[in-house]
């Protein structure tokens, strides 16, 4: 009987407890992390007139994270780790226990200024792996 006490505790100490997890996917060329505010700009809103686009990032909260503030300052990290002055396309979906938000990094360019042009390796593609090559483990 004394188990389900110590099971009780345990359950709600998890419950209290709230992690914001992210993660980013780089479209574009990241550059030193902006120590700046970073500028979140909802989905359906006007976009700046001149940017470009250096990554897609998310967040996820979780328990006491699982709020919408967790998760944009999660997304607004992610940028500024690429370099990012604001996130754009921002979107948001709350539940009761997870919170979740995308949204695409970019960097405000100058009037006039130009992204640079992203430079793929040339050559060749690397052949197929064949079939029954195990996938490669990271």
């Amino acid at each position: 009987m004394k188990v389900f006490p110590l099971l009780l505790s345990a359950a709600l100490m998890l419950a209290a407890c709230g992690t914001t997890q992210t993660s980013l996917v780089v479209t574009g060329r990241p550059s030193s992390p902006y120590a700046g505010q970073v500028g979140v700009i909802m989905d359906g809103s006007p976009l700046p007139q001149n940017f470009e686009e250096v990554g897609i990032v998310q967040a996820i909260g979780r328990g006491t994270e699982a709020d919408m503030p967790h998760v944009i300052e999660g997304l607004r990290q992610q940028a500024a780790s690429l370099g990012c002055d604001t996130v754009i396309r921002v979107k948001v979906d709350q539940g009761s226990t997870v919170a979740s938000g995308t949204g695409v990094a970019i960097r405000s360019l100058a009037p006039g200024q130009f992204p640079a042009p992203v430079q793929y390796p040339s050559g060749p593609l690397p052949a197929p792996p064949s079939p029954g090559t195990p996938p490669l483990q990271r």
